[in-house]
């Protein structure tokens, strides 16, 4: 086995022994501790890889391969391969096929599933979805790619012609993703050290990273995530190329159809900041920040920098670290939309920031949620989040009720009870809860001290929701009905409104304990009708 050696002097864990194979079915990876990449774990790991894509049946084609074409080498590449070896679970299933025709390798894929090659031919990629394979697979010849001034991101002129897959890496992005295992011979294809970058917990661009980052400039972003995700660190001079070309990004040229566009789409960087920030989002920040880039895109989150604040409630900064501070604190794993929450709950600061000589006593932001949520919700239209499947209404809901967590436990349990209602009510909590925690008094401490009440509500209604009491008692024909008893000139257009203001004022008696059951809410409604009518009035 072709391996490469190095240090042991790493950032991230893993350990892998000959004697531990099944470890890495296990192992649950945490960035930022230490670990060691031993000859042993890079075989172990490797073969166990091997025995995976050989025992599941919809990678039978995989064999198959090299018996119908003996002199070929097929590869599994990228990212499964690099996950193996520290540990995290992959399922992505990409191959390169060495010494194939194109058009045999279409004639042989088609017996094992479906195979799409429209097109395929111009870039060398085959689309392959395996029989009883609910996912379609890459199976890609080798290629060199030449990309020319003016073109889009991850367009290029592709070449097959007696390409090399050692050569095929070498227009690959960082050295940790140019990892290859052979699936006949076991061996792993590490032609620019992406193993020992591994070791050293590193994020390095294959050879010159100022021309992999000119080909496609996207690749600024995939690093910051990758780094992101694991926790390694990127190497100097990969750096630097990624804040000397980040304006390649926004550079734009006229289409085939005359329209100005960026070298990056934005539904490209969307992506590539919204993985960033689920896998860390303070680092995400940092090297946003660090490179430039967070100006380009999130300029309201840039403009936090600097911004001061009351040092009788936030000791540990202005704005933009408190923002850092926030998201250092959200629970594990937590939704897309309690992060961007999260980074933009206090974006409205920077207009509503009012210094002691105007307040007359303190640094004052009144009504920085409400600007803060017009402006989160400015910023995702402007990266096109998805609107579809709520994350900018469920985000912008959050930053624009993010300070009622304050004056919660002054509440009518009526009104804390409706807002726990919400669906976004735990997220609530939790955001609250993590700025509570980077709220730091002169002396470092923190109040949290409605955090428990906002739990108990919460507890409450899950409860109530559980044994079936939903947030309405009477519906909008039994309080019509009762309108009719006590007003002869009812009208249901005309006393629309009414029926719903009577509703919700019925909800909020349940919510005080005042009535328990569809019967003493009709009971209370018209002994009560007069004067609840007067109040609405």
């Amino acid at each position: 086995m072709k391996y490469l050696g190095g240090n042991r002097d790493t950032r991230v864990s893993l350990l892998f022994k000959l004697s531990e194979v099944d470890r890495m079915e296990r192992f649950n990876y945490v960035p930022g501790q230490e670990f060691a990449i031993t000859p042993e774990g890079v075989g172990a790991a490797l073969e166990m890889l091997r025995e995976r894509v050989a025992a599941a049946s919809e990678l039978a084609f995989v064999g198959e391969l090299t018996d119908r074409f003996p002199g070929a080498r097929v590869v599994l590449v990228g990212g499964i391969v690099r996950d193996a070896l520290i540990g995290l679970k992959s399922k992505d299933y990409d191959f390169v096929v060495e010494g194939v025709e194109y058009d045999d390798l279409v004639e042989f894929l088609a017996q094992y599933g479906e195979v799409e090659y429209k097109q395929s031919r111009s870039y060398g990629v085959l689309k392959f979805q395996p029989q009883g394979y609910h996912e379609k697979l890459d199976i890609a010849l080798p290629r060199t790619e030449i990309y020319e001034p003016g073109q889009r991101a991850g367009n290029a002129n592709v070449s097959l012609e007696k390409v090399a897959i050692e050569e095929d890496f070498s227009r690959r992005d960082y050295t940790i993703n140019a990892l290859g295992l052979d699936m006949k011979t076991g061996e792993i294809i590490d032609p620019f050290g992406g193993v020992e970058d591994l070791r050293r917990g590193q994020i390095r661009a294959v050879n010159d990273p100022r021309e992999r980052f000119m080909e496609d400039p996207t690749r600024i972003l995939r690093g910051i995530r990758f780094a992101a995700k694991l926790g390694f660190k990127i190497e100097e001079k990969t750096l630097r190329a990624m804040a000397e070309l980040k304006d390649e990004m926004v550079r734009t040229f006229v289409d085939e159809e005359g329209r100005e566009v960026a070298r990056v789409p934005v539904e490209k960087v969307r992506d590539e900041l919204l993985r960033a920030l689920q896998a860390d989002p303070v680092r995400c920040v940092e090297l946003y920040d660090q490179l430039g880039i967070l100006q380009m895109y999130l300029p309201e989150v840039a403009a936090m920098k600097g911004v001061p604040q009351p040092q009788e409630f936030h000791s540990e900064g202005d704005v933009f670290v408190h923002t850092k501070l926030v998201l250092d604190h959200l629970p594990q794993k937590a939704p897309v939309e309690l992060i961007l929450a999260a980074l933009m709950h206090d974006i409205g600061k920077v207009d509503t920031y009012q210094p002691p000589k105007v307040t007359g006593d303190r640094i004052r932001f009144n009504g920085h949620a409400e600007v803060s949520a017009r402006q989160a919700e400015a910023v995702l239209e402007r990266l096109r989040v998805n609107k579809k499947d709520g994350t900018i209404a469920k985000t912008v809901w959050l930053v624009e009720n993010h300070m009622k967590a304050l004056s919660f436990a002054e509440m009518r349990v009526s009104t804390q009870k409706k807002l726990a209602r919400h669906e976004q009510f735990p997220n609530l909590v939790a955001l609250t809860a993590a700025d509570a925690a980077s709220s730091l008094r002169p002396d470092r401490t923190t109040d949290s001290s409605f955090v428990p009440v906002m739990q108990r509500i919460w507890q409450e209604v899950a409860r109530e929701r559980e044994a079936g009491k939903g947030p309405v008692l009477l519906d909008g024909h039994e309080i019509a009905r009762v309108l009719k008893r006590h007003m002869p000139d009812f009208s249901q257009r005309e006393h629309g409104r009414l029926i719903g203001k009577i509703k919700n004022m019925v909800m909020e008696a349940y919510d005080e304990g005042i009535v328990n059951s569809k019967d003493e809410a009709l009971a209370w409604l018209s002994d009560n009708f007069e004067e609840l009518v007067r109040k609405l009035k």
